[in-house]
């Protein structure tokens, strides 16, 4: 016999009990805030970050608190932000967005020359250049958006899997073909005119992400396309040589990103999900990273200032004033997925489900939460209940 458990609190009851109920409620410790898909440092200092269904957040303390800015794509999700030195900042949606004055107004760039594509990734170069990924091509602009330039169109290509762009003009973008070729690296000095290989093709295994620390040395992750397991690449002379420097489940998730230190933070896939990971000399060895509860991913990361880092994770914002040591929760003033429903199995644990978020887990009456999505993939979860072998469906 299945059992449900719901949460039914009339509006009446509420406010002709408002004293007792202030009472008697308290915050639990999660499930975790919104979920952080990119973020930003504005000219300005101000810090924006891109949440899934629920638009943009900016942050004008270091990230300690946040206000949701109103604008036409507010329950879109925000896939990519990017920030240009005149104070300019924009959105990708799937659609393009600029706003002039902080993010107060927002107005939309025309895609006709970019094919009516969707657009997932936008970023600005130290010359005010504007790169946009539409689809399987690269665009560039140099005149804040109004015409578009194709940089690079890549015949038989199954996904661009990754684009950073550096300062200047120089751009590295991870792309994996469709056929057995498998992945590459590739790498552009000029702005995207011309393009070089730094990764061979790499058979049988996919390129996830790559990215390129303070001393130019380039990491690579991969997963293998037969077995699903991965691998970490490293080189330290521009992609001439490469030497494979972790292996085993590392594959599921892009490195992060590094602090002043150049200490790697990247998120491994074990048998209890994902766990955050910090290594201190350029990925020998690494040690899970204080703070960070177990299920919860690094999705990109930014220094503000010196020994102050910022992390957007799937549960909402984490800080660092310690150069990463130690995190803290950092989403006061951010909306967190809404709780679609809750349920106490036989041992007491409590699991909760949130649209758009996945499912977690609580096992000590809602103070600490784990994500438990490995096998769901955090789907739109809008019900929660149990079955005749006790398992959440």
């Amino acid at each position: 016999m299945k059992t449900l458990l719901s949460l039914l609190i009339p509006a009446l009851l509420l406010s002709a009990n408002e004293s007792r109920a202030q009472d008697f409620w308290r915050p639990t410790g999660g499930p975790g805030g919104a979920y952080v898909h990119c973020m930003v440092v504005g000219a300005d200092g101000d810090i924006y970050a891109g949440l899934k269904s629920n638009g943009i957040a900016r942050s004008s303390d270091n990230g300690r608190s946040w206000r949701h800015l109103e604008n036409e794509f507010r329950n879109e999700s925000v896939y990519s932000i990017a920030a240009d030195n005149e104070g300019r900042i924009f959105g990708a949606t799937g659609l393009l967005y600029e706003s002039d004055n902080r993010g107060e107004d927002w107005k939309g760039i025309p895609r006709s020359a970019l094919d009516n594509a969707t657009v997932r990734y936008i970023a600005a170069d130290s010359k005010g250049s504007l790169y946009a990924q539409a689809q399987q091509q690269l665009f560039r602009s140099d005149d804040q958006g109004a015409t578009w330039k194709p940089l690079l169109a890549v015949a038989e290509i199954y996904n661009i899997a990754n684009i950073t762009v550096h300062s200047d003009m120089l751009i590295d973008m991870a792309l994996n073909y469709a056929d057995e070729r498998g992945g590459a690296l590739l790498r552009s000095a000029d702005g995207g005119e011309s393009w070089i290989s730094l990764l061979p093709l790499v058979q049988q295994s996919r390129v996830f992400g790559v990215a390129v620390n303070s001393d130019g040395v380039i990491f690579v992750t991969l997963r293998n396309s037969d077995d699903g397991l991965g691998r970490m690449m490293r080189s330290t002379d521009s992609g001439d040589t490469w030497e494979t420097f972790a292996s085993g489940n590392v594959s599921n998730y892009r490195v992060a990103g590094f602090n002043d230190r150049k200490h790697i933070f990247q998120t491994f896939s074990t048998e209890n999900g994902p766990i955050a990971y910090r290594s201190n000399d350029e990925g020998e060895t690494w040690a899970a990273m204080s703070g960070f509860m177990q299920g919860n991913r690094i999705l990109c990361l930014t220094g503000i200032e010196d020994g102050v880092l910022l992390a957007g994770t799937g549960w909402g914002p984490m800080r660092s004033d310690d150069d990463g040591d130690t995190w803290q929760p950092s989403a006061h003033g951010l909306r967190a997925g809404a709780v679609s429903g809750l349920a106490v199995d036989a041992h007491g644990s409590v699991f909760a489900s949130r649209q758009q978020m996945g499912l977690s887990r609580s096992d000590d009456g809602g103070d600490s939460w784990i994500a438990i999505n490995r096998e769901i993939g955090s789907p739109n979860v809008t019900a929660l209940e149990f079955g005749d072998d006790g398992n959440p469906i």
